[in-house]
């Protein structure tokens, strides 16, 4: 699920960084986000991915990814609806819909932790 979840995290860096340009205007997000968003992930996939991924979740590393997952997931929800910004409905939507994406990562992320406690 490491793996996943990085190399998710890290297509969607890539996605924002080159689309900043494009998404500005649609989604109402100012062109400076899209880097910053692309930055945020790059680091994001960074302690996902680990140096090695290993076979098997390491504890510390799937509970920081699952903070992580749930503190994206809150700043996008306060985000989408506290009015910051110029966001059209379809910037409100993309960042509802994103975290909505987040949230199930974690999710899975969390459940692939507990199963490997469990042993």
């Amino acid at each position: 699920m490491l793996r996943f979840d990085a190399a998710s995290t890290g297509l969607f860096g890539v996605l924002m960084l080159v689309g900043a340009p494009f998404l500005s205007d649609p989604l109402g997000l100012p062109v400076g986000v899209g880097p910053l968003f692309a930055v945020a992930h790059a680091g994001r996939r960074r302690r996902a991915a680990g140096r090695r991924p290993p076979p098997r979740h390491r504890p510390p590393l799937a509970l920081t990814v699952v903070g992580t997952n749930a503190g994206c997931r809150v700043a996008m929800v306060v985000l989408a609806l506290a009015g910051v910004g110029d966001l059209t409905g379809a910037g409100v939507a993309f960042l509802l819909v994103g975290a909505v994406i987040v949230a199930g990562f974690a999710e899975a992320q969390f459940l692939a932790y507990r199963r490997d406690r469990a042993g």
